[in-house]
């Protein structure tokens, strides 16, 4: 029963995250289960490979070393919290700068 509970976890955490984005005027599109690849897409921003973890244990490098292998030409991001904390973004520092240059 905990695969199915983890698994339900996950989906509310990518549903929080389509909310709040869409909320500050971003479109998206959850990707669902079934799909190989990113857990939602941003439309404003084709270029990124995002994917989304709620999990209380955080093992941010792995997470971001694993979405950066899968995300091939895109650009990384990874948004994760624990319960009862706010959502946070990890993006490499060059990343960043594109954005804050934009």
């Amino acid at each position: 029963m905990a695969g199915k509970s983890s698994r339900e976890k996950g989906i509310r955490g990518e549903n929080e995250v389509v909310a709040l984005l869409e909320e500050a005027g971003y479109h998206c599109e959850r990707r669902g289960s079934g799909y190989s690849g990113d857990d939602l897409r941003i439309v404003e921003f084709p270029n990124w490979y995002a994917e989304v973890r709620r999990q209380e244990t955080l093992c941010i490098p792995g997470w971001c070393r694993e979405i950066e292998e899968k995300a091939g030409t895109k650009v990384p991001i990874l948004f994760f919290r624990r319960s009862r904390e706010p959502w946070r973004v990890c993006m490499t520092l060059e990343t960043f700068l594109g954005l804050m240059e934009g």
